[in-house]
């Protein structure tokens, strides 16, 4: 009627657990420090790793914040080139090529200044910043302008509302 693998057994007043049989509980008197407790050697490594790593995050970021101020900066003299030189837009080298006319008048203040150049000089000089800035420019130089001849030229061509007394540099124009 009993099975002995029962669990529960009846009694007058209902189901009640059967007692077990005692079972030993192993419980072990000390531990490994390797099992469940990393050493202090072994926290002190993964602490050091773990500064190593969040400090090459560190390096890593402040090289992209420099890298990132320096693009700024650039992007910043490159808009003011465009946008702010002495001839507006067009850069003062591409300006002074203008003036290729006036290369013989620029070395010679006896020579006589061609209309072509008279004309170049008529435009660039209502800027006087600009045309100061195109006759002492490195492209001037490099085609071998003189400066104090240079500045004679709006005289030369007798272009009225010229700047006179405008001064360039170490030089003013007559």
């Amino acid at each position: 009627m009993h099975d002995p693998n029962q669990i529960f057994k009846q009694t007058n007043d209902g189901f009640h657990p059967r007692p077990r049989p005692e079972i030993p509980i192993y419980i072990p008197l000390a531990r490994r420090r390797d099992d469940h407790h990393p050493s202090a050697a072994h926290r002190h490594r993964e602490n050091s790793e773990k500064r190593e790593v969040q400090q090459q995050e560190m390096e890593f970021k402040g090289r992209c914040l420099c890298f990132l101020a320096m693009l700024l900066v650039v992007a910043g003299r490159l808009g003011t080139a465009r946008g702010a030189g002495e001839c507006g837009r067009v850069p003062v080298d591409r300006t002074a090529l203008k003036l290729a006319p006036c290369a013989a008048a620029t070395q010679n203040p006896r020579a006589a200044v061609p209309p072509s150049c008279c004309a170049q000089v008529r435009g660039i000089g209502r800027n006087p910043k600009c045309l100061c800035a195109v006759m002492l420019s490195n492209t001037a130089r490099q085609a071998g302008v003189k400066p104090a001849v240079a500045m004679t030229i709006p005289k030369r061509c007798a272009i009225a509302n010229r700047p006179i007394g405008y001064k360039c540099g170490p030089y003013t124009l007559p």
